[in-house]
């Protein structure tokens, strides 16, 4: 690229908000055109944008993209060019906050997937699979304590469904949890970001991630005795 003023990237793609978005993203970054994540992806939404034919914003697709583009950030500034350090984390519990606009309003006909590098975990809050439940009234709030969570590393993508197949997702990496604790706002997970869908996720919506970190590696995971070990399984309503 430096070679000549002339020289430039071109990239073809289907939509150019998702995947490509932030990878062009990243590039604003790691060449030195912006040096924060915030700024590179302003900038692509805003020239990405015909105003002549609607006002509809055609930046990065999803909050995850976004999110990854925030990483190589922190990466190239914070970490000075290097990953942070590996984190093997176990999900503990999971708070779930104003579900009241969800199915049943109780956040019980919900079930989740976690995939870890090709593995995939389910989680159904109805019947206890792989989980403890209780419901807190007072802030609409579902309260998930997690059995025989696997061992979380790197890339992990959460998949939770529920009423009408009504799916919000997030991706997220283990090297930049702090303090053992992830929280993700409504505007911050894919799907219910879209204004759209605000009917259905209320405004103070947004899940709460609780891990505990493997220090050791020779760390034995508990089984719980119930389920009798990791169940892979397809949760139905």
């Amino acid at each position: 690229m430096d070679a000549d003023d002339r020289n430039v990237i071109a990239v073809h793609c289907k939509g150019g908000k998702g995947r490509t978005g932030m990878m062009i993203c990243v590039w604003l970054v790691h060449s030195s055109e912006f040096t924060e994540a915030q700024a590179s992806l302003n900038y692509f939404g805003n020239r990405r944008t015909d105003h002549r034919f609607g006002e509809q914003y055609q930046g990065v697709q999803t909050p995850s993209q976004s999110r990854y583009v925030g990483y190589f950030d922190l990466v190239r500034n914070a970490y000075y060019g290097r990953m942070p350090p590996a984190k093997r984390l176990l999900l503990s519990r999971m708070n779930i906050v104003q579900v009241s606009g969800i199915g049943t309003g109780d956040g019980k006909d919900l079930r989740c997937r976690l995939n870890v590098e090709g593995h995939k975990f389910d989680i159904n809050f109805g019947t206890h699979l792989n989980c403890k439940t209780a419901f807190d009234p007072i802030r609409s709030s579902l309260i998930v304590k997690v059995f025989n969570s696997p061992i979380l590393m790197n890339d992990v993508k959460r998949v939770p469904r529920g009423y009408e197949n009504c799916a919000f997702y997030c991706w997220f990496h283990t090297g930049f949890i702090e303090e053992n604790r992830l929280w993700l706002p409504r505007e911050q997970l894919d799907n219910p970001h879209k204004p759209r869908t605000w009917r259905t996720y209320l405004e103070g919506f947004g899940v709460d991630f609780y891990f505990n970190e493997i220090r050791d590696k020779k760390v034995v995971i508990p089984i719980d005795p119930v389920l009798g070990g990791m169940t892979i399984a397809r949760a139905t309503h």
